[in-house]
């Protein structure tokens, strides 16, 4: 059994998305315990409905109607309560012992890159910013110990959860010992049901949030919630720049024999 719980999710479609996001919270079993407790007593205090950030602010395309009810409950308190309540949800997060991983990637850079080997393989930056998470998780645990493994928990979307799989067998067969004995558990669950995955939907939306700011204004200044999500900005997802994914493109071709 693992004695490591990561729970990841993403935000931005590719190749609609200027950038995409896959992001998520990495700590021990016991410690998931008592955070899926506090978020679920959270949402009860607040009478809310599942956190899922793009329904929490734009009410209005929630396609359940959930949150344009709660909207509407609170009336024209609305954005103030909302922001003092996604406040408290991170805090929670900033006072357990989960540490921040992810991943974003240029996704547009990505898209406008020729066709290559690299591009081939990867299909869609999502599973790029995948690989680098399960990878940095493993390293993140192996300063702590050789003795303990890590199961993976992503929302079940089916339009990128089988490739995601598919992009850690791939990582098993090549690193047999350091992903192949660490990684003993990947399996997809639904957001509504797991705390874990709604807090890694809320940063990988901030992530991404903070990222399209910055094509306007270089220097806007991360959201509270993302500085309390990254404890105080302690952790904080990996960024693939056009710089670093040109570099990666023509290293793999190197690798792989060219395109």
């Amino acid at each position: 059994m693992a004695n490591f719980y990561l729970y990841v999710d993403e935000s931005g479609k590719y190749p609609n998305s200027d950038y995409v996001s896959l992001c998520g919270f990495l700590t021990h079993i016991g410690h998931w315990q008592q955070i899926s407790f506090d978020w679920n007593s959270l949402r009860l205090a607040w009478d809310a409905p599942p956190i899922h950030m793009a329904d929490v602010m734009h009410p209005e395309r929630d396609k359940s109607g959930l949150w344009l009810s709660v909207k509407q409950r609170f009336g024209e308190v609305w954005e103030r309560q909302r922001d003092e309540m996604l406040k408290q949800f991170a805090g929670i997060i900033l006072n357990s012992f989960a540490a921040c991983v992810g991943c974003s990637v240029d996704a547009k850079h990505f898209g406008q890159m020729p066709d290559s080997k690299f591009k081939h393989d990867m299909q869609n930056p999502l599973y790029m910013a995948f690989h680098t998470v399960v990878m940095n998780c493993i390293e993140m645990v192996g300063r702590l110990t050789d003795e303990q493994s890590i199961s993976i928990i992503l929302d079940d979307d089916q339009e990128y959860s089988i490739n995601c799989y598919r992009v850690l067998n791939q990582l098993r067969a090549t690193f047999p010992d350091k992903v192949g004995k660490k990684i003993d558990c990947i399996c997809f669950g639904n957001d509504k049901a797991y705390p874990g995955i709604q807090a890694a939907d809320m940063l990988a939306y901030e992530t991404r949030s903070l990222l399209i700011q910055r094509i306007a204004n270089p220097e806007v200044e991360p959201s509270t919630l993302y500085v309390a999500l990254t404890r105080k900005l302690v952790h904080q997802p990996k960024l693939y720049t056009p710089f670093f994914l040109d570099k990666i493109n023509t290293e793999y071709g190197q690798e792989k024999g060219g395109s």
